[in-house]
């Protein structure tokens, strides 16, 4: 279905705002995020964690920081027991 949208990027997300799959024109969008070895991207630790990058592709970065902070709370707080996510929290929170 991806592949299908050939006019404008697009993506598929999970709620830790890993991207798990994207069209040719995602990728492209997105491809300051798969500089980062770390797989998947992940838009939170690329806003966090690669600070120059990240302030030059988010037109507004504290939107786009305070956007993540909200997902990532309301997604521990909708699962507290995720792994995954505390992980990430965890990177962010002594990375950053």
């Amino acid at each position: 279905m991806l592949d299908a949208m050939t006019g404008a990027p697009a993506f598929v997300r999970n709620r830790r705002l890993d991207i798990l799959a994207a069209n040719q024109l995602g990728y492209a969008l997105y491809s300051d995020l798969y500089v980062d070895p770390h797989r998947p991207a992940n838009t939170a630790r690329f806003a966090f964690l690669d600070p120059d990058r990240a302030a030059n592709f988010f037109i507004d970065w504290e939107r786009a920081a305070d956007d993540a902070v909200a997902i990532l709370r309301f997604e521990a707080g909708r699962d507290p027991y995720d792994r995954g996510l505390s992980d990430l929290v965890g990177e962010l929170s002594t990375q950053s």
